[in-house]
């Protein structure tokens, strides 16, 4: 069986576009997982777009800080609700490949690396950006792609718990 990864979302504020990630989610080849949504105390509508996730599936957990903490404060209410051997973060305004955990989680056994993770590309219309548009940095991630099987360019960063 394939272990279980703990996904951590933190979120403020995004009842409008929330729905986007947890779609990513869903759509991924790796089924074992669990995700952790963490509201940092929202305003908005927020609780109840993720409530209706939680009922539509088990694997979709619901926490709110009892004080607004950042997200940094949420990923940490996150991975101590976390069940998982494995953790991941993924943003509430991002989205995720969907093989992206499949894709990470083999690196992760090819390498015995403690932490696994890939960049990411930023679409805004017609403008397409890269946080390492160094051309050394782009040989030898799109060598590591290539090695790896990886789809596309998609985010990530994985760790054992």
């Amino acid at each position: 069986m394939e272990p279980l990864i703990s996904i951590v979302m933190p979120t403020y504020n995004r009842a409008q576009i929330i729905s986007g990630a947890i779609e990513s989610i869903l759509r991924q080849s790796y089924a074992n997982w669990e995700l952790i949504v963490v509201d940092d105390r929202s305003t908005d509508h927020t609780e109840d777009t993720i409530r209706e996730w939680t009922r539509k599936d088990v694997r979709i957990r619901y926490v709110c800080n009892e004080r607004e903490k950042g997200p940094g404060g949420a990923r940490n209410t996150g991975m101590l609700a976390a069940q998982g051997e494995y953790l991941a973060f993924l943003d509430s305004d991002d989205e995720w490949y969907p093989c992206h955990l499949t894709d990470s989680m083999r690196t992760h056994a090819q390498t015995k690396a403690d932490i696994s993770f890939a960049l990411w590309v930023e679409r805004h219309g017609d403008i397409t950006s890269y946080n390492f548009d160094n051309k050394v940095e782009r040989y030898w991630l799109h060598s590591m792609r290539t090695t790896f099987e990886t789809w596309n360019d998609g985010e990530t960063i994985v760790f054992e718990k």
